[in-house]
């Protein structure tokens, strides 16, 4: 398993994104996509998740603190992604702490 941790920063009012490639699989067996650590002052941070079509979405919610989405991934049929975020005050800081797990099953 592999473990890390991502904190995406709105910086002067700006958008961010831990997801510029869009709609992606990570290319291992099992992931824990974006459990949310900490949250700040942002709208957007949607989770989404497709069919192989990358069309056809089967999920989507935005994740609060304490929650993650655990899914199959290399060689199945789902596909995700996660809107920007962006702040709801462009005068306070804005941010999105998350750890990511990828996970290989040892055969």
């Amino acid at each position: 398993m592999i473990v890390h941790h991502v904190l995406v920063e709105c910086i002067d009012g700006e958008s961010a994104t831990n997801s510029p490639e869009g709609i992606h699989q990570d290319g291992v067996d099992f992931i824990v996509s974006a459990f949310v650590v900490e949250s700040k002052n942002i709208g957007g941070g949607e989770s989404m998740i497709y069919l192989e079509d990358k069309k056809t979405k089967v999920f989507q919610t935005t994740l609060k603190e304490g929650q993650g989405i655990l899914q199959a991934d290399k060689n199945s049929c789902l596909w995700h992604e996660v809107t920007p975020i962006y702040p709801l005050n462009k005068d306070l800081p804005a941010y999105r702490s998350s750890i990511g797990f990828d996970i290989e099953i040892m055969q």
